[in-house]
């Protein structure tokens, strides 16, 4: 049997983090805002595509200042499209982040 580690495992989830939340991006917005967004994202909040799984309180922040209320729906179809990915039931609970339910996630993840 072999024996992944924590490490590798952490990596294909963020892995997998990057790929959703840039097929949402992609998907609402396009190619070329994407792009833009990004650069806002590194020149504002200094915040680097690949950081976002684990920087994702800072993205949160970004989109929020980005799209106001918008971001909302952003995060939740990101958490939606993740949780379809990995098979996982969603249950929407109040009072939990963006952040929260990364790491709620990566926990069931590994």
């Amino acid at each position: 049997m072999k024996i992944i580690s924590k490490q590798r495992l952490r990596k294909g989830y963020n892995d997998l983090v990057l790929q959703t939340t840039y097929d949402v991006l992609v998907d609402v917005f396009g190619e070329k805002t994407f792009s833009q967004m990004l650069q806002v994202m590194k020149e504002s909040y200094a915040l680097e595509w690949e950081d976002i799984p684990e920087k994702s309180q800072v993205f949160s922040s970004a989109l929020r200042k980005m799209l106001g209320r918008g971001a909302t729906i952003i995060e939740d179809l990101i958490i939606e499209k993740l949780c379809l990915t990995l098979g996982k039931q969603l249950r929407w609970e109040k009072g939990l982040s963006f952040s929260d339910y990364l790491d709620k996630l990566a926990a069931s993840y590994e």
